[in-house]
C-alpha cells in the first residue's frame, strides 16, 4: 500500500472519477473541485491531489486547494492502514494541514492518527450533514421573483457573502468575499429572491456528472423567519432540476436546526454526516 501524489488534475480525475462517483453526493465537494481544476481557466493554484492505493486500486482519496482543508474520502477494510500510510507520508513531506473535512467516522480516524503522529491540537469547526434532493415538495412560496444577481447587486452580495462566511468553518476577508461575489456574478451562479428588493440569496456550485450543489444560502436578519429562504432555495433547486440535473445537494450546519428543517421541508433528504476539524499547531494550541 502506498500514497501516490498526482501533479496533473486530468490524470487524477481519470484515475479516481469512477471511484468517487460511486457516492456522488458524498463526494460532491471533491468531484466539483476536480472538474474545476481540469478546466483551462481554473482559479485554483497548487492543488494537492493524492490517493493511497493497494494493488493499484484506490482506498483513500485526498484533495486540497490551499489554504482550504484537506477533503477526504475512503472505503473498505483497508481504510485504517491507508490512513496511517497517508499521515506518515504527508508528515514526511513537512506539509502542515490546516484541517480536514470528510464523512464523520473517516475524518475522526484520520484526525486521531494525525494528532498521534504530529502532536498538535484539535478543534471541531463544524458538524455537518449532506443532503440530496431529487424532487421539490409543494411548499408555500412568498411573493416576489427569482432572478440572477447582476453587477448592480455586487456590493450587496459582497456584504451578504461576508456575513455568511462568519458562521462557516472558513471565514472570508472582505477581499475574499468580493472575489467570490464577483466571480459568482460573472458566472451567473448567484440567485436573489426579490420581493420589492433583494431579501434572500442562494448559489449554484460545483456541478458533478449528475448533480449540482446549492450553497451560499443567506437571508439577512431583518428578513428572516418570513419564509424567504425556503422560497429561494426551493425555486433555485427546481430551476436546476429543470436544467437537467438529476439531483441537488447541500451541506448544513447541524447546530442550526432551523436550516435543516427548512431543507427537509423542501424535499432534501439526509445522506451522511460530515465533520470539519481544524488542527492547532504550536501557539495556536488550546
Amino acid at each position: 500500500m502506498k500514497l501516490k501524489v498526482y501533479e496533473n488534475p486530468n490524470e487524477f480525475l481519470e484515475k479516481l472519477e469512477d471511484f468517487l462517483l460511486k457516492e456522488e453526493v458524498v463526494n460532491n465537494l471533491a468531484l466539483g473541485l476536480l472538474y474545476t481544476l481540469t478546466k483551462p481557466n481554473s482559479h485554483y493554484d497548487d492543488a494537492y491531489l493524492a490517493c493511497v492505493e493497494k494493488d493499484e486500486m484506490p482506498v483513500l482519496v485526498m484533495v486540497m486547494t490551499p489554504p482550504h482543508n484537506l477533503i477526504l474520502y475512503g472505503v473498505g477494510e483497508d481504510i485504517n492502514e491507508a490512513i496511517r500510510v497517508a499521515v506518515t507520508s504527508i508528515k514526511g513531506s513537512e506539509m502542515m494541514l490546516p484541517g480536514i473535512i470528510g464523512p464523520k467516522e473517516l475524518a475522526g480516524e484520520f484526525a486521531s492518527e494525525w494528532l498521534q503522529q504530529v502532536g498538535c491540537g484539535l478543534e471541531v469547526k463544524m458538524e455537518q450533514r449532506i443532503y440530496k434532493l431529487e424532487k421539490v415538495n409543494n411548499v408555500p412560496l412568498n411573493n416576489g421573483k427569482l432572478r440572477v444577481a447582476t453587477e448592480d447587486d455586487l456590493e450587496l452580495i459582497v456584504d451578504w457573502t461576508y456575513q455568511f462566511s462568519l458562521v462557516t468553518p472558513e471565514h472570508l476577508t472582505l477581499e475574499g468575499a468580493r472575489k467570490l461575489a464577483k466571480r459568482g456574478i460573472e458566472e451567473s451562479s448567484i440567485f436573489i429572491w426579490d420581493d420589492n428588493g433583494p431579501v434572500s440569496m442562494a448559489k449554484k456550485a460545483r456541478p458533478t456528472k449528475n448533480g449540482i450543489v446549492v450553497n451560499l444560502v443567506f437571508t439577512p436578519q431583518e428578513f428572516q423567519r418570513k419564509g424567504y429562504a425556503t422560497t429561494c432555495v426551493a425555486q433555485v433547486s427546481q430551476q436546476l432540476l429543470n436544467e437537467g440535473y438529476s439531483f441537488c445537494s447541500l451541506y448544513t450546519d447541524l447546530a442550526n436546526p432551523t436550516s435543516n428543517s427548512i431543507y427537509m421541508k423542501i424535499g432534501y433528504e439526509p445522506i451522511i454526516d460530515s465533520v470539519v476539524y481544524g488542527f492547532l499547531y504550536d501557539r495556536e494550541e488550546a
